[in-house]
């Protein structure tokens, strides 16, 4: 999983490499969200930069304030769903309907059983906007979001990773209220780690900011971390 904007390029190359060195190898690319970041002052286009990620091919990539800083919210969803840009995201919600903006979830087959994927970014209460064909669209608290869908899914055996780009307090209370997610990919600020780190018993990867870290995490047959 991976964090930022840069690399786009390399990250194609890396998997053609891994896929004729290592073809036993199964990969899963996934993005923890600011994929588009206005703060990479290296930033090619923002809708290019979704476009390469899809086709490395990333199976999701969490929406996060630069994807919606970067691009319109009505541009996000026309990609989602006209280009199959993979985006995700557990906690923008049309708020009349009560329903995701955007695909809460993603469930993959890998080691060790089934995989359900969540993405989570900052919860702003004074944040809406308009789309049209819809009502207002808001975020909803991070814990909400997906309390209920870690629980069932811990109830039929299958495993939970969340792609966050929360700050990293909000994740530590997260995890004081939420056991049962069997690893977070996260990124908030310069805080980065090279391997898997403990936070209140879930394990989590901190991959910095913009595009600096690629994390890689490998899951054993058993599904372990």
């Amino acid at each position: 999983c991976n964090q930022g904007a840069g690399g786009a390029q390399y990250r194609t190359a890396l998997d053609r490499w891994l896929a004729a060195t290592h073809p036993e190898i199964a990969r899963v690319w996934l993005s923890t969200g600011n994929t588009v970041d206005a703060a990479d002052d290296s930033i090619e286009n923002p809708e290019s930069m979704l476009r390469k990620l899809r086709d490395i091919p990333y199976r999701a990539i969490a929406v996060g304030d630069g994807e919606l800083e970067q691009l319109s919210l009505d541009r996000l969803v026309a990609m989602q769903r006209e280009e199959k840009v993979p985006l995700l995201s557990s906690h923008l919600y049309d708020r009349d309907a009560m329903a995701p903006l955007f695909p809460s979830e993603l469930t993959l087959d890998l080691a060790g059983g089934k995989w359900v994927v969540l993405a989570l970014g900052p919860d702003r209460r004074d944040w809406q906007q308009t789309l049209a064909g819809h009502g207002a669209i808001v975020t909803v608290d991070p814990v909400s979001a997906i309390a209920a869908r870690v629980d069932s899914a811990k109830a039929s055996g299958e495993h939970v990773v969340l792609l966050s780009n929360l700050p990293q307090a909000d994740v530590d209370r997260l995890t004081q209220r939420i056991t049962g997610i069997d690893l977070i990919c996260a990124t908030d600020g310069a805080t980065s780690f090279e391997t898997v780190h403990n936070m209140n018993g879930t394990s989590s990867l901190w991959l910095g900011i913009s595009g600096l870290h690629l994390g890689r995490v490998a899951i054993g047959d058993n599904g372990r971390v």
